[in-house]
């Protein structure tokens, strides 16, 4: 496995000695989405490798993609002094049926290509989906923009957001457009608090924020799962 250090070295030559590197690694099984992210990761692809291993008598199909953080949105320690990220996907290939030439993901990346990252915990370990790293093309450049402005904040996305998000990722698309009308919904509720008493409206005031933060929670955990 001479491919990741290759990587790493590159990448310390880039952004000198000392520079932190994070490993993160891919969960193949989970497709992950917006709606189930920790952490929002705005990079730029510095390299990318892949290879393909012959295991045990099936095919190891592997690839690597080093990129630069641009932004980190989300709290997360363990991203907080790192200067890159090393994504790693492995999966195995039945032997006998033939490989497609388009194979994989990071491997279509290309340096220099400004990329979203939606990362989520794993075992309390940072992971990504198998369809959790979005190459930015023309027509979604403005979806880190949008990420920095509304981040995990649903109710923030507007209609002109979700038409990038469309374009980014067709199927995240309709879970995000389930998730921001719905906390518009609660939003609107909140907002006919004014026709309340001071501590009615209090009491609500308190209690609605909990309640988008336990029912986020929960969603999350349910699609996990």
């Amino acid at each position: 496995m001479r491919w990741p250090v290759l990587l790493l070295l590159l990448m310390t030559a880039a952004l000198g000695a000392g520079s932190e590197i994070v490993e993160i690694p891919c969960t193949t099984w989970f497709e992950g989405g917006i709606t189930t992210t920790d952490v929002i990761v705005i990079a730029e692809v510095v390299q990318t490798e892949s290879e393909v291993v012959p295991l045990n008598g099936q095919m190891l199909l592997k690839e690597a993609c080093l990129v630069r953080i641009d932004k980190v949105i989300g709290n997360c320690p363990k991203l907080q002094r790192a200067k890159a990220v090393l994504l790693k996907r492995e999966y195995p290939h039945d032997p006998y049926e033939q490989i497609d030439p388009d194979w994989g993901r990071y491997r279509h990346l290309r340096p220099g290509w400004k990329t979203v990252l939606l990362v989520h915990y794993y075992e309390n370990d940072l992971a990504v989906g198998s369809d959790a790293v979005i190459g930015l093309t023309n027509d979604t450049q403005s979806l880190p923009e949008i990420l920095r402005r509304a981040g995990l904040n649903f109710s923030l996305y507007t209609d002109e957001d979700l038409v990038v998000w469309k374009a980014a990722s067709p199927r995240m698309y309709p879970d995000l457009v389930a998730r921001v009308a719905y906390e518009r919904e609660l939003l609107e509720k909140a907002r006919s608090m004014t026709g309340l008493s001071w501590g009615e409206r209090l009491l609500l005031g308190c209690v609605v924020p909990g309640l988008i933060f336990v029912v986020s929670r929960l969603l999350i955990r349910i699609k996990r799962s």
